[in-house]
């Protein structure tokens, strides 16, 4: 028996919205100068030399951790997904000789990330928009983008799918 989305999307936000809420009040509200944040690092760094902890510093009201980007918009949090500057848009192309799967599979996750990480349905709105573009660089058909695009979870954004 597998869980069910809607749950875990609403203990998600009943358990993340308050931390990155407060987070937003805390941190990216507030003026640190860079030299504290330096020095508030070199001291974590130095309490256990097994341990040591990296640091990333808010450029231009934004700062991407992963394949998220979490920008400050009116000091709330906003996150959509983020690529690196050299990302090249190429992905296994639908006319290689991979196994079908496969290629179903890069569609899937990559709509899925969409969902996961975009916070409003405008940036997963323009996600979606540029995922279609991406695949049809790569090769995709229509139909088998529909056939394979990841289903929106029924709480969020239902309206805002690959067209």
């Amino acid at each position: 028996m597998g869980f069910d989305p809607c749950i875990v999307s609403q203990i998600g936000q009943i358990l993340v919205r308050p931390l990155l809420d407060k987070l937003s009040r805390s941190v990216i509200g507030t003026d640190v100068h860079k030299d504290e944040i330096v020095d508030f690092h070199d001291r974590l760094n130095e309490q256990n030399a097994d341990i040591q902890f990296t640091k990333e510093i808010e450029e231009n009201g934004k700062l991407h951790c992963l394949d998220c980007l979490v920008s400050r918009d009116n000091n709330e949090l906003r996150t959509t997904v983020y690529r690196k500057p050299v990302h090249t848009d190429r992905l296994l192309d639908e006319s290689s000789y991979n196994p079908t799967s496969h290629k179903a599979t890069t569609i899937k996750a990559l709509t899925r990330r969409a969902q996961l990480v975009s916070d409003t349905p405008d940036s997963l709105r323009d996600e979606n928009r540029y995922l279609e573009r991406v695949f049809h660089k790569n090769n995709y058909n229509a139909n088998f983008i529909g056939r394979n695009e990841q289903e929106p979870n029924s709480c969020y954004y239902s309206d805002y799918t690959l067209h």
